[in-house]
């Protein structure tokens, strides 16, 4: 009686050693110049399944190190060791803001300056690109901070940094000594968007630079307290719709 059963195939996932007993098995069979153009293929079989073994690997540890960093050490290690895993954009960008919130600005303009260079379609990119303008405020070089927060806001009507951009430029005008261009900048936010939570952060904004006029010279401010410097996490996400 025939055997209708169909024979079953070798478990998936063998690997390029089951290919090589294979290719060894061709060569006693067929000869080994037959051998010789199928080891061609599978040895590139086998260097393509090695690196995709290796790259998933990596993609791992460089996960694992990202979510276990403690230190600005660790963080290098996954900005530069893993540089090509998902991981390194997220690890520069916590660099960047790491060196920020410890008033190392060069530093953290250098970090932002990076990673736009390399992550330009990242979808951190434009959070790179307000954070060198940040610095760039920090270090005193407002006019340039205020062109650029003012091509962020040009370009990027609808993006959740906006409301970061806009205040970032009424905080470069009040300390350029232009007041009244500053609060103009803030009544104007307010009144495109009222009731939202970052409106509400505008009149803040707003009533303490009127006290600092009231209570200052009326001229540029030479420093703005820490309550109303931004608030710009590594991460940021719209947690309060403008619309």
């Amino acid at each position: 009686m025939m055997n209708t059963e169909t024979e079953r195939p070798e478990a998936a996932g063998a690997g390029p050693e089951a290919d090589l007993d294979a290719l060894k098995a061709m060569a006693r069979t067929y000869g080994p110049r037959l051998a010789l153009g199928a080891g061609v293929v599978l040895l590139a079989f086998a260097g393509t399944w090695a690196y995709k073994n290796h790259k998933a690997g990596a993609v791992r540890r460089a996960a694992e190190l990202l979510a276990s960093a403690q230190t600005m050490q660790d963080l290098e290690t996954v900005a530069e060791r893993y540089a090509e895993t998902p991981a390194a954009p997220a690890a520069l960008i916590r660099l960047a803001k790491a060196a920020y919130d410890m008033g190392r600005y060069d530093a953290a303009f250098e970090r932002y300056e990076d990673f736009v260079a390399r992550y330009a379609q990242h979808p951190l990119a434009d959070v790179a690109a307000l954070g060198k303008l940040h610095c760039l405020e920090a270090r005193g070089q407002l006019e340039e901070a205020l062109r650029g927060f003012d091509a962020f806001m040009e370009a990027h009507p609808g993006h959740y940094l906006y409301p970061q951009a806009v205040f970032g430029k009424a905080r470069c005008l009040e300390q350029l000594g232009r007041p009244d261009e500053a609060r103009i900048v803030y009544e104007d936010y307010i009144a495109a968007y009222p009731g939202s939570g970052w409106a509400s952060r505008a009149e803040d904004l707003l009533g303490s630079m009127e006290r600092r006029i009231a209570f200052g010279s009326g001229g540029a401010a030479s420093w703005i307290p820490a309550e109303d410097q931004p608030v710009f996490e590594a991460f940021p996400a719209p947690a309060q719709s403008d619309e």
